[in-house]
């Protein structure tokens, strides 16, 4: 049998309410163990959506990936790789659609 959902309504309904585990992991600033998690990554994927679509692009180092500049904003370096700027393009894209 297939079901539609129509609404945000409906599917919560079909879900549930989230657990609490679920609700305490969201935080509006780095907390002390996302900090040690986030800065022992070496790997990372930057993802935009924009008019014409979404892009997901890897990112990856011998060290850590990005660098905390304040504990709501986190710094990505841009390398070369295959030079097609998709994540970039989607991003300017959206910014100039505002």
């Amino acid at each position: 049998m297939v079901q539609y959902v129509s609404d945000i309504a409906e599917l919560e309904a079909l879900y549930g309410a989230p657990a609490a585990p679920a609700l305490r992991k969201v935080a509006q600033a780095l907390t002390p163990e996302y900090r040690r998690w986030i800065m022992a990554s070496r790997f990372c994927v930057v993802s935009t959506v924009g008019p014409e679509g979404t892009d997901g692009s890897p990112r990856g180092d011998d060290g850590p990936v990005v660098r905390e500049l304040d504990t709501q904003t986190l710094a990505m370096p841009d390398w070369r790789g295959n030079n097609r700027m998709d994540t970039l393009r989607t991003s300017w894209r959206m910014g100039a659609s505002r």
